[in-house]
């Protein structure tokens, strides 16, 4: 495999992506697999306005050409290995997402015209008073019936097929991108920590004695400051690329839980069918992001003591100073606050659960009431 990109959840991502217009094709200067795909036409979902931005797509770029765990592979025994987990866990992950993106898009659309079937929507009618109550996934002010009308029925039927397609897809594929830079970064970090760990000792330990008077030790403390910095410059560049979507995620997923959590609170058939598989999106996509970051954001702590690990009492005044600089640099926590403001980690995902559950308690005791 020459790029990242062959790899097969990569393909995935990428002509998923496509579908809705959110890779960067011509600033890559690859070819368009989906030519009618136009995010343009729909610009009022706000998200699919990123893809506008120039920070965007340069992310996407960064991403695949430089932060991608498949270009660390051949640097050691290690990395190799750790590249091989990232790979396994990243498919697994795109798969699973996509498999419940399609499962809700179909279950959604196709339970109620299931209802509309066993209602009797295709039989000729017993009595001209017989009338059948045309279930639809989404409901419009129409200046047409599609009550009576099949064509106009079926029209509103696939428009709204399309309109879950695009509002599922626009829901979860930022996330799905949000997570597999945390779950590479991990893996980079993680691969920094093991270096970190069986940096080079001197053979023997005596009182006064430098073992680097050669330049090996300074290169190697150089070359891992860059990793460490690589890293969190990505890592920052991805909060401030994606910084205002995530507030307004959370804002979509305290109103959406308390809303999903109303609907199939009735626990029948149709409840499950219709809101089954998008209630466990919604929360799991939380919940998802909410804890790769967390695991990530641990990675910190570990470092900082991997770099005070390091055999500075043995090295030379320059490399002590590079180790000082480099705990010095080390010791920034990771910036992982939405514009600033919104922490992304597992204490919102707390916060936002306990309050949804708290609103929907609320509701359905005035409803009853």
């Amino acid at each position: 495999m020459a790029s990242s990109l062959d790899l097969s959840y990569m393909k995935l991502v990428r002509f998923t992506f496509s579908l809705i217009d959110c890779w960067p094709h011509r600033d890559m200067k690859s070819k368009k697999p989906i030519p009618l795909a136009n995010n343009k036409f729909l610009f009022c979902e706000f998200r699919l306005t990123l893809p506008w931005t120039k920070a965007y797509r340069q992310l996407i770029i960064d991403f695949v050409e430089n932060i991608h765990i498949f270009h660390y592979k051949g640097d050691s025994d290690y990395s190799k290995k750790m590249h091989y987990k990232i790979h396994k866990v990243s498919t697994y992950f795109t798969i699973f997402l996509h498999v419940q993106m399609y499962s809700g898009i179909i279950l959604f659309n196709i339970t109620p015209l299931h209802n509309n079937i066993k209602a009797g929507l295709f039989k000729e009618k017993v009595s001209p008073n017989d009338t059948i109550a045309i279930e639809l996934s989404l409901y419009y002010d129409l200046p047409f019936d599609c009550q009576e009308n099949l064509k106009a029925y079926f029209a509103v039927f696939i428009f709204n097929f399309f309109v879950s397609f695009v509002n599922t897809f626009t829901m979860c594929i930022n996330e799905l991108f949000i997570s597999l830079i945390a779950i590479h970064l991990w893996g980079h970090f993680k691969i920094l920590q093991y270096n970190l760990i069986n940096f080079p000792r001197p053979k023997e330990i005596k009182l006064n004695i430098s073992y680097d008077e050669e330049s090996t030790i300074t290169n190697l403390l150089i070359k891992y400051m860059k990793q460490h910095r690589v890293a969190t410059d990505f890592l920052s560049k991805t909060v401030n690329v994606f910084g205002p979507t995530m507030c307004l995620y959370y804002l979509f997923q305290q109103i959406s839980e308390c809303i999903v959590l109303c609907e199939i609170c009735k626990l029948d058939a149709e409840a499950l069918g219709k809101y089954g598989i998008l209630t466990l999106v919604i929360f799991q996509q939380l919940i998802q992001i909410s804890i790769v970051y967390e695991i990530m954001s641990s990675m910190n702590e570990k470092i900082i003591n991997a770099v005070y690990g390091l055999p500075w009492e043995h090295m030379s005044v320059r490399n002590q100073k590079i180790v000082l600089f480099f705990l010095q640099n080390v010791q920034v926590p990771f910036n992982l606050r939405a514009l600033d403001m919104v922490p992304i980690g597992a204490q919102t995902m707390v916060v936002i659960i306990r309050t949804s559950f708290s609103y929907f308690i609320m509701l359905r005791t005035i409803a009853y009431d």
